[in-house]
């Protein structure tokens, strides 16, 4: 490279002419980028996809949408019993207590 570029005492055209197997193996950067490519890049992305579409989206995603899911059936479920209205809470109490002490004195 120092008498090619430096000294210009070499011309690289005609070394690339008479070595051209090596100009292209030079040139291409020994082909490292291409080989890290196939060798680690896509079988990574590949694993990467696998990973994503076979176990995120429908363990991960559906664990956390289920969840969700189930809060909202249960909301609906105590949305009805919750009216706001504390007469409705002291009834509801007061039913309560009767009926453990109904299940007491039966029980005896």
């Amino acid at each position: 490279a120092y008498l090619m570029y430096i000294r210009r005492s070499l011309d690289p055209r005609a070394i690339g002419a008479r070595f051209p197997g090596l100009y292209r193996l030079v040139l291409n950067k020994y082909y490292v980028d291409e080989i890290y490519g196939a060798l680690i890049v896509r079988p990574f992305n590949q694993v990467s996809t696998w990973m994503w579409q076979g176990f995120d989206v429908p363990i991960i995603d559906g664990a956390v949408n289920g969840v969700g899911q189930a809060v909202a059936a249960g909301s609906q479920v105590v949305r009805r019993i919750q009216t706001g209205y504390v007469r409705s809470y002291a009834l509801t109490f007061l039913l309560g207590v009767v009926i453990i002490l109904a299940y007491f004195a039966l029980r005896f």
